[in-house]
Formats: structure tokens, sequence, C-alpha cells
């Protein structure tokens, strides 16, 4: 209880991505005919995962060094983190569950770069054999020639050998992201104390083998709380960049 460390996804986008890949991974069990059913399983799971963070870092990078220190048992992080981590000796695995969802890191040079030729030659180097070698040594490399030093993505050789979730969609990605981010934070991060009690009672009250008792069901029932029309879901339209519900 109280294992967990991650970052407020307001404060990570990678966080963000993270939240919303697991949240797809519920809509397509259900079908995307049923993708309303899909949103408000993957936001019980989270409310769920939420009662057991001991933790909600400022940032992202912060969470693998909690785990380094023995602080906390379990990470939710984009996974060269871990790499960092394993390079470095730390004791510590990874997981990418059931499946995951892959995200490229894009490079360009900017219109009017006062040092075009060496901008071409910096891009030229990042996409060749060599310098995709030196990205693999914390990530994967996009180059398939370019093999990653890292002994977990040494085994990915290739981007069919990754469990990915299928038909992830990067239009409701892209309509869900501001939303996710600000609901999780205003309802999950901001009562994480509620959520740890309503969790420590369903624990407590499973150990006992009372899930017939009154308190347990209650605990049980603000699980279930997804909001819908709540001030908490207003807000988090509020700032998103004006996608509306209906729309997920």
């Amino acid at each position: 209880f109280g294992h967990i460390v991650m970052c407020d996804p307001a404060k990570s986008g990678s966080t963000t991505f993270i939240t919303i890949m697991v949240i797809q991974h519920f809509m397509v069990e259900e079908g995307w005919a049923q993708e309303a059913t899909g949103w408000q399983n993957a936001w019980e799971y989270w409310a769920k995962v939420a009662g057991n963070v001991g933790l909600f870092t400022e940032s992202s990078s912060s969470v693998p060094n909690k785990i380094f220190l023995g602080e906390y048992g379990i990470g939710i992080v984009i996974d060269y983190y871990a790499w960092e981590q394993y390079k470095a000796g730390a004791n510590v695995g990874f997981s990418n569950g059931r499946a995951t969802s892959i995200s490229a890191d894009p490079a360009g040079i900017l219109k009017g770069a006062p040092h075009l030729t060496e901008a071409q030659r910096w891009m030229e180097y990042l996409l060749s054999r060599r310098g995709q070698e030196v990205v693999g040594r914390h990530r994967m490399p996009m180059r398939a020639d370019a093999i990653p030093t890292t002994p977990v993505l040494s085994a990915w050789t290739d981007a069919a050998d990754v469990p990915v979730i299928p038909d992830y969609s990067r239009d409701k990605h892209n309509a869900m992201f501001s939303v996710t981010r600000e609901m999780f934070s205003f309802w999950l991060v901001k009562n994480i104390e509620a959520l740890k009690s309503a969790q420590e009672k369903i624990i407590e009250c499973e150990t006992l083998g009372l899930q017939s008792y009154e308190d347990y069901q209650s605990a049980v029932e603000h699980y279930n709380m997804v909001p819908e029309s709540s001030d908490t879901l207003e807000k988090a339209l509020a700032v998103d960049r004006g996608v509306e519900a209906t729309n997920w």
C-alpha cells in the first residue's frame, strides 16, 4: 500500500501520454463502438492506481531516482528513464505490461536557422547509423541497422517485436490530451488523501472478509465516481483547446 510513485500528469507530458495510453487500451478492449464504457473503466482503474500512490512528484525525471533509492517499489515512467538507471547498475527492471505504444521523438531545423550548414550536418549525423547507435544507448533507435546496446532493448530489433496496442488512435490521443491531464490532476492528485483512505478501508474489509460491510461498499462506490458533469470535469474542459466531451 502506497508503494507507487509517479508524476502528476499536469506536470509531465510523458506521464499524460502514459495515462492516455492506458485509457485507449481499455477503449480498444471494449471496442470503439463502446468507447464510453472503456473511458469509464479506464478511469476506475486509474483511481485504484492513484489510491496506491505514495507520492506524486513534480517531474517525471525524479521518479526513477525514488526507485533507485529504494523509497518506492514501482515507478510509472516512459521506458528510457528506466534504461538510464538500468545501465547505471541499479537493481531495477522494466515492464511494458500487456501492451504499449510507440511515440517518436521529433527532430528538425527551424526556419531561418542562423547556422544552417551545421544544423544540416547534425541532422545527417543524428539520422545516420552511428548517430542512432548513440541514441540506442538509452532508448530505441529508429533505424533497423542500429542495434541498441541496452540488453532489454536489443531483443527488439524490429518494431514488430514490440507488444503495441492495436488500433491506437492518434486523433483521440490529441483530443484527450489536455482534458486527461487536468482531469487526473483535479480529480485524483488533489483528492489523493481521500483515495488513500478509501483504498485502506477496502483492503481492511477484504482482509477481514467484510465485503458486505457498509463502509466497504461506500469505499468501493467512491472509486466509481468518475466525474461526467461535475466541477472537476468542467475545469478540465475549460483548459482544453475547445475539444467537446462528445469528441472523445
